[in-house]
Formats: C-alpha cells, structure tokens, sequence
C-alpha cells in the first residue's frame, strides 16, 4: 500500500465513521487526550515501576497454552510520539518451579512500527483498520477543520486537536484488528513458552535520551487458557414504542470495549447481525455533572452502561437479541446468552377537551367534556382534581370511567379551596394524556361538624387549659371558645377572635364559691358557617386547702388478716382514703388501697390480708379531694398477725433451650408472698440424680417487681438462665422456695419451705 491509497471515510468505513463521529461529537477539544474510552488496555494495566514519568507503557497479556500474545500501548499522545521512533524492547521474565528466575530478552532490536514500504507489501483494502492505522502513521491531514486559524493560539489548538485525533485513530485500529497492532509496534506473540508456567514480561522503551523517559509496562501470568470462554455480562433490554433499547456493562471482566449486536425475529434460531462494523457507545466524563439535566442524567447511563438502540417493525413482537465483545487482543468473543424483549406502545392518546365545570348542587361539581378523536386503543377516562393550574392533580375516582362517558359528577370537593379538573384520557398500554386544566367554583353553605374531644384542667392559680381534636374539614377557619357556671345555660364567649389552634389557656379565680366551671367549643368554615356547640367539659376547681385526715377507730387481728376501722373526713369534695402500711419507724410507706368515700358518719374499715405471720406492722391513712389534694397522715396504729407460715408450692414451671446462645431458660409462677425468701434450683444431667445445685436469694429491695395484691406489693423472683448448657445432652429441673427469718437467714429444714415443683425435661440439640 501507498500513500497514494488513502482512506475514503465515507465508504470503506462508513459505519466506523458514524461511531467515531459520535465519540468526536463529545470528546474533541483539549479534553480528547484524556477520552480514550475504548482502550481497555490503557484502563486496566498500569506501569509497576518506580519511575517519576508522567506518562508510560499500559501492557497486557492473554495466554494460549501453546503461546502468550503480548499488547501494548502508551497512555498518552505525546509518549506515543517519542516511542514509535525509539521502538519497544521486551522482557520475559520466567519464574521457575525451583525458585529460579531466568530473564530473556525477545527484541534484541526494538519493535517499530512498519516502514511505509512494508506497509506497501499488504493487500489493499482487506483490513480496512491497517489503513487507519497507516494513516494515523503517515497521514499528512488530520485537520478537523477547514477554518484558517485567526490567532497563533487557534493554530496551536487545531494542531493539538488533529494530533489527538491522529493518536486516537491509532489506537482504536490497534484495538480491533491484530495485524494492525502489529503494524503500530503494538504487538507480540511469545511462542517459546510452557503451559502451565508462571511468566513476567517488560515493556520499555529508551525515550530517556530525547528528555521524555516513560514508565515501562509490566505484567504477569501463568500460561494457562481459562476453562470457559469469557462474554460480555450485563445485557439487558427494555421495549419502548417501535423502538428497543440495549445496555449492558461497560467494564467486562475479559476487557472488551468494541461489540456486535445480533438480532432474532424468528424466536432464536437464526440471528442476523446489526452491527457489520465493531460497536461502542462513547462516555464523556468532562460531561459526568450529575444534577437533572438530560445531559448529566445520560452520562450517568454511560459511566457504567454501553447502550445501543434498534428500530423494530412491530410492537408486542417479541425478538431475540445478544453480543459479542472485542478483547484489546482483537479476539471476539462467544455470543452471549440471549435475551428476549418486545417493544411496547407509548404514544398517547388524543387529549379530551373540557367543555363545562359547574356548581350543581351543595359540593356536587359536574364536569363535562369531548373527545374529537377519540384513538381506538382508548379505554376510558379519570377525573383529577387539584388546587393549583399547574396541579399535582388527584383523580377523585377510583374506577375507570367508560370509553362512552362524556361527563361526571365530583361529590368530594371543598369550599373555600381552589379547585381545577383536567380528564385524563387513558389508552390500552397505559399511555395517558391530560386535558387543559378548567376552573370549578364551589359555593359553601354547609357548616363544620360540631368539635370533639374536649378536655381540660385547672391548677391551683386558676390558669385553665383547654384541648380538642382538630376539625377533618379542609375549608376550617378556627374555633370560638364559650364558659359558664351552668353546665346547660348561659354560656359567654371568651374568644374576640377564631383561634387557630386546638390548645386554649383561659383564667379565672380560684377563690370563688363555685366548685365548677363549663366549657363548649364551636368550629367556623372559611364561609363563616358556624358548628353546633361541642359538648361541655366540665372543669372542677382546684381545693385550695387540703382536707382533714381521717380517724383511726380501731385495729386487731383475725387469723389470716389485720383490720383497721376508721372515721371518714367532714371535709368536702372528698374523693376517698389512702391507706398506707410500713414495717417500721423508719421504712418507708406502703401505698395499699385506696377505698371510696362513705356517706358523712358511717365508718370504713380495710382488711390486710397480705401481712405475714410474726411481723409487726403500722397503719396509716390520709384523705385524697375530688381535685388531687391529699390530707395530711392520720395518728399511726399498729398489728401483728400471728400464725405460722408454709410458703406455696411453685407453680407453671417451665424450661426453654436457647441454641444460639447455648443457655436453658427456667420460668415459673410466684410466690405471691410479702417477705424475702431464697429459691433451691434442683439439676439434672444425662443420667444423673435430680439434686440440689444453684440458690437463688430473693432481697426485700430487689425481690418487688410491680406485682401487687390486694394493693401489696409482692417479692417475685421467677426465672434464671443456665448458662453454657452442652449441646446433645438430657437435662431435668425443678424448684422449692425456703422462708427466711427477720434476720434474712434461712428457716430450719424442717419447716418454711413449699414443696418441690414439678419436673421439666428439656434435650439440647
């Protein structure tokens, strides 16, 4: 080939031009040295070397069995300017399975590329990517332009950029034709190796002398050939109106950068090929922004994803599409799995227009429209309503209306709002288009449903808050507040004006005689329609001063309990009586019960049956007010109940194996007792007797869980955890509580202590 045989773009590599054009579209400019979106190559190696160059060798290498085919390339246009004329010396490093390295050095002359002379030696036409990389090597013209430069600036950017295109073409032709990466220097294949061994390989090139040193490339392997081919991962389809829409992965594990497409239309069995001409879908990371704009969103797509578009005769058909991939070896590789997609309409229906909103009857809105064309896919209507021209816009149904409806009646709306319609047409696939937006006026006469949840409080300064639920009508405007002394007449406004809000705070005097004030809240609509009256809450006045206490009358024992009698209060609004318990002068008090108040005169009394036998106890009472104040104590009285006393036998015992944590959980019932007591856990493993192994001591301070009885706190104490249990081992359990004496020590064994519980079973697993 000569000189004389130059590339005609537009012909011999037409589908190549409309690729590339794509990629220049994007990438020309200062930025096209950086955009070499096809090399694989260059993306993935990197130079292992020490060397402080700014710029070096990318090499990779692919193993054959029989062979290891070697390929390069430098990572930048004004490297590859210095190398292809010093050429490229290449190492193999060969690592032995004794531990000896050996080095052999397999260009003891430098790899050029071809002269133009041998490039003349080559069939025209056959390769048409040795011709670009003939021209990328000898070509005179790479001027993107026809434009004289007005400034030396201008040239030197026109230069620049024809340069970069020149280093480009280069190495997108090294990419997809082997013998043109030979033909650029690009290429080794090293037949003087083992299968099986482990290989290094050098890449350097002696561009020190000129001042541009470069990073050598180096890389390793073992010679081996992969058990299943490599193809391209990722495909994925989506249908679209007569349209099909391709992507798959842009980084491939075996570095493929170029495809061929392949379409079916025969559900798979012969495929026809889309792309005569290697495919790629370019990626501009200067245009990578991110935000909203359709040009950051699309190349949020291609940072990650190859895309490809194909044009279909027929929706709903389903056709069958799958790829190969070009390695930066020029191997193509296996097709991929296939996959199957169909496109699917997406084109709209006609928009309806709306001819009339109007007010009919209270909220009820009539809305009216036609449809001029109405599209032969169409298969019905909704109506949306919203409170903007501009929406968001709510359909105010929730079932399609018919093909055949010309109209509808909108039974929800709400006075005091905006209210727009638009009716949205809606096709057989979905597709759906809005009508203009149309004003709807609605005249409001129905008034806000009356207030609920009404409550309110009062403390001792007279400050009174008041709290409602908010009114669900959307059209509210606020509430007025009303009081009196009469929970049924007469009831004044405080409010001068609607509040807004659901929380009140009024005041009046605490000192008056009356023991009770009313409230009633009234809801307004932005139309001034009023509610009726909320119902009242009754609020009760606060006593200012405490009540007086109750009397002790009288206390003795019975053979279960103690009773205390007592004289009620002459105070009143009182509510009832507290009575309190404590073992000692100095323990603190009990909180027992609380008994209602008995008519003026008549005497209560409270029996104790939760006192323990043997045990000194004092009692006292205190007078609570229907509004919260409590009296002082009443004079202290004390009992002491004599009995013996046998705790119960425990009960609902039960055990649960928890593998995780490889513990046994007990869980039992009681006792519901008053006073400290300890618990014998009874173990067994395997074969083993049931004997005593852990106790448990249940304090007065730790042992009060809440429970109470007769309004008694109780000591309850009623699991544990076995920790480290073995796993496929037989375990039994069982339990006995035991009294304790005043001094917190264990009661003989002859007495003070339940029986023993039932046994439980539990098998690890």
């Amino acid at each position: 080939m000569n000189l004389s045989l130059k590339i005609n773009f537009n012909t011999r590599n037409r589908i190549w031009l409309i690729s590339l054009g794509k990629i220049l579209c994007m990438v020309l400019g200062l930025t096209i040295i950086v955009i070499i979106s096809c090399q694989s190559l260059l993306a993935q190696s990197a130079p292992l070397t020490d060397s402080s160059a700014p710029f070096g060798i990318a090499l990779k290498a692919k193993a054959f069995g029989d062979s290891i085919v070697l390929r390069w390339a430098p990572t930048d246009g004004i490297a590859w300017g210095v190398s292809r004329r010093k050429g490229y010396t290449v190492y193999r490093i060969t690592y032995g399975f004794n531990g000896k390295v050996d080095t052999t050095l397999l260009t003891p002359t430098p790899i050029l590329p071809w002269t133009l002379e041998k490039l003349n030696t080559l069939a025209a036409g056959k390769d048409p990517y040795v011709a670009m990389a003939a021209q990328a090597l000898y070509g005179k013209d790479f001027t993107m332009t026809s434009k004289a430069p007005r400034s030396l600036v201008e040239e030197i950017e026109q230069q620049s950029d024809a340069y970069n295109l020149r280093f480009f073409v280069a190495m997108q032709a090294a990419d997809l034709s082997k013998k043109a990466a030979e033909v650029m220097g690009f290429r080794l294949v090293d037949k003087a190796v083992t299968k099986g061994m482990y290989y290094g390989y050098i890449v350097q090139s002696d561009t020190a002398s000129e001042g541009e040193p470069l990073k050598a490339g180096i890389t390793k392997l073992v010679n081996a050939v992969p058990a299943k081919p490599l193809t391209p991962q990722g495909l994925e389809g989506m249908g679209n109106d007569m349209k099909i829409e391709l992507q798959w992965n842009r980084q491939q594990k075996g570095g493929f950068d170029y495809f061929f497409i392949q379409r079916s239309i025969d559900g798979g069995k012969t495929y026809q090929l889309l792309t005569p001409e290697p495919y790629f879908s370019s990626y501009n990371p200067a245009l990578d922004k991110g935000g909203d704009s359709l040009q950051g969103k699309v190349q949020a797509v291609l940072r990650d994803r190859q895309v490809f578009f194909d044009s279909i005769p027929e929706n709903y058909v389903d056709y069958y599409y799958r790829i190969a991939g070009i390695d930066p070896f020029g191997d193509t590789s296996p097709y991929s799995e296939p996959i199957k997609v169909h496109g699917v309409d997406r084109t709209p229906p006609s928009r309806v227009i709306v001819d009339s909103v109007a007010n009919i009857f209270l909220n009820h809105i009539f809305i009216r429209w036609r449809d001029p064309e109405k599209a032969g896919d169409l298969v019905g209507y909704f109506v949306a309503r919203g409170s903007e021209h501009d929406g968001p816009f709510y359909p105010v149904h929730d079932k399609l209306l018919p093909k055949s409806a010309t109209s509808f009646i909108d039974t929800t709306a709400s006075a005091g709002d905006k209210i727009f319609y638009v009716v949205a047409s809606v096709d057989t696939a979905g597709n759906y288009a809005y009508s203009m937006p149309r004003m709807g006026l609605l005249t409001d006469s129905i008034p806000p449903a009356a207030p609920t949840g009404l409550k309110g409080m009062m403390d001792a300064a007279g400050m009174i808050v008041l709290q409602w639920d908010a009114n669900k009508e959307k059209d509210m405007s606020g509430y007025k507040v009303y009081y009196s002394y009469n929970p049924t007449s007469n009831f004044i406004q405080v409010t001068q004006y609607p509040v807004k809000s659901t929380l009140f705070v009024d005041s009046i005097s605490p000192t008056t005689l009356d023991r009770h004030v009313y409230y009633k809240i009234v809801a307004l609509d932005k139309q001034g329609n009023h509610s009726d009256y909320s119902e009242a809450v009754d609020i009760q006045k606060p006593v200012v001063t405490p009540p007086s206490a109750p009397v002790a009358k009288s206390i003795y024992s019975t053979q279960n309990a103690i009773i205390t009698e007592w004289i009620g209060s002459s105070s009143e609004g009182v509510l009832g009586y507290e009575i309190y318990r404590k073992k000692s002068g100095d323990a603190p008090w009990d909180t027992l019960t609380v008994i209602q108040q008995q008519p003026f005169g008549v005497p209560f009394q409270f029996e104790d049956s939760t006192a323990c036998q043997n045990q000194t106890y004092i009692y006292a009472a205190a007078t609570v007010d229907s509004t919260g104040p409590r009296s002082k104590l009443s004079a202290k009285v004390s009992g002491y109940l004599h009995n013996g006393f046998v705790l119960p036998r425990p009960d609902k015992l039960k055990a649960v194996y928890q593998k995780e944590k490889r513990s046994i959980v007990l869980q039992w019932a009681g006792p519901a007792i008053a006073q400290p007591y300890y618990i014998i856990i009874h173990r067994g493993v395997g074969d083993g007797i049931l004997a005593p192994w852990r106790s448990l001591q249940v304090s007065a301070a730790e042992s009060v869980d809440g429970s109470t009885k007769d309004g008694k706190a109780l000591a309850v104490k009623n699991s544990f955890e076995d920790i480290g249990v073995t796993s496929g081992k037989h375990y039994q359990y069982a339990i006995e509580f035991h009294e304790m004496n005043k001094d917190n020590k264990a009661v003989g064994k002859s007495s003070g202590k339940s029986p023993l519980s039932q046994v439980v079973n539990v098998q690890t697993n």
